[in-house]
């Protein structure tokens, strides 16, 4: 690979990771928005306490997997669409929830092992999707 050829791939993976970054700093403002309009309802008796809780939950899981698709798209230097099929797939033929998986897949990358570009450090989460 030459040297504008690394640049430009570098430059592409700069292009989509301030995209992902993007779409989580929406997602965020979004959440913001949820919890204030869940706020409002439970003050004004529309939702009770255990909906509003379940609501919340609702909530993060959706952070999380969107936190998880993120990590997806950089370790194995993806698209979105390719990491959400990915997460999908793996849920699917793990038979686990996708928002299991995606809070496992987070926790290992706190933990640092997601770092291996090829794939062989999210094998143990993705099992056979991990590779490829």
């Amino acid at each position: 690979m030459g040297t504008s050829d690394h640049e430009a791939e570098l430059q592409r993976q700069s292009d989509e990771l301030a995209a992902q970054q993007r779409r989580m700093d929406e997602l965020a403002v979004q959440v913001g928005e949820n919890r204030k309009m869940i706020g409002e309802l439970q003050v004004h008796g529309l939702v009770s306490e255990e909906h509003a809780a379940q609501l919340e939950q609702a909530l993060l899981s959706s952070r999380t997997i969107g936190t998880a698709i993120g990590i997806l798209m950089a370790s194995r230097q993806v698209g979105h669409d390719q990491a959400v099929t990915i997460l999908k797939e793996a849920s699917q033929n793990s038979n686990r929830k996708i928002r299991d998986l995606a809070a496992e897949i987070v926790e290992s990358a706190d933990r640092g092992e997601l770092l291996d570009s090829r794939g062989a450090a999210t094998s143990s989460v993705l099992g056979d999707h991990a590779r490829g």
